[in-house]
C-alpha cells in the first residue's frame, strides 16, 4: 500500500471545506449540538490513519484480538518495508467470508 504524495494535503483541504459548512449549520436555529467538536475528533483519526505505521500497529492489535477464534488470520506487516507512507504485508491465501 503506497500513499499518494498529496493525500495529507487533500484531506486537510477537504476538512477545511467541511468545517466551513459545519460553521454555517451551527449558526442555524435548528441545530443545538457541537458539530465542529465531533468533526475534530473524526478528522484527528483520519490524519492519524494516514501514517501507515499507526495502521501497522492496529493490524497487530487486531490480530491479537482475533487469536482466540483460531480460524481468522491477519497478514503480518513486513517491518523492513514499513514507512509512514508505505505498508507491505504478507499475502494470505484464503477464501472470502461469503463463500
Amino acid at each position: 500500500k503506497v500513499q499518494r504524495p498529496t493525500a495529507l494535503r487533500q484531506c486537510l483541504l477537504d476538512a477545511s471545506v467541511i468545517m466551513a459548512g459545519l460553521r454555517i449549520i451551527e449558526k442555524t436555529p435548528f441545530w443545538n449540538g457541537d458539530l465542529l467538536e465531533v468533526f475534530d475528533g473524526v478528522a484527528g483519526g483520519v490524519v492519524q490513519e494516514l501514517d501507515f505505521r499507526h495502521e501497522a500497529r492496529n493490524a497487530e492489535t487486531f490480530k491479537k484480538s482475533l487469536d482466540f477464534l483460531g480460524y481468522v488470520d491477519v497478514p503480518v506487516v513486513l517491518d523492513s518495508y514499513l514507512r509512514r507512507r508505505v505498508l507491505v504485508m504478507e499475502w494470505i491465501k484464503g477464501r472470502h467470508l461469503s463463500d
